[in-house]
């Protein structure tokens, strides 16, 4: 999986985890956003690839405060499966702190409306953005 940064840089990545993709700092210790990334083999997802060691996103978990959005990688032609805190939801959605839309049948945008933070997932290859 290829990652770029904040600084534009970019990084490939093979693992088989959950990692911390993004988040801000209150105090130490403290953060109002998060966002972690799960990885797994693409063979594993059900995805052709040349090398067995080539990881592709499984799904993201995003913490607002005290809530958890959890967005699932779909198998091809499908959207993500969400669930925001814990019950399953379908875009559009919105509630106090998070608001979710469509963009061009491809890609959800979920908006973390405290925090003015927005993450951008693409429903074919979990490609994303997250933009702060």
């Amino acid at each position: 999986s290829q990652f770029f940064t904040y600084d534009k840089r970019n990084f490939h990545f093979n693992g088989n985890c959950t990692y911390l993709l993004s988040r801000d700092i209150v105090l130490p210790g403290q953060y109002s956003f998060q966002v972690y990334v799960t990885m797994d083999y693409c063979k594993r997802l059900g995805y052709a690839t040349n090398s067995t060691e080539e990881s592709c996103i499984k799904s993201f978990h995003v913490f607002n405060g005290d809530h958890l959005i959890h967005i699932e990688r779909p198998r091809v032609g499908k959207v993500p499966r969400i669930l925001v805190d814990g019950a399953e939801k379908f875009v559009p959605f919105k509630n106090s702190w998070v608001s979710m839309r469509e963009v061009n049948g491809k890609k959800v945008l979920l908006s973390l409306l405290g925090n003015h933070v927005d993450l951008e997932v693409s429903y074919d290859d979990m490609a994303y953005a997250v933009r702060y």
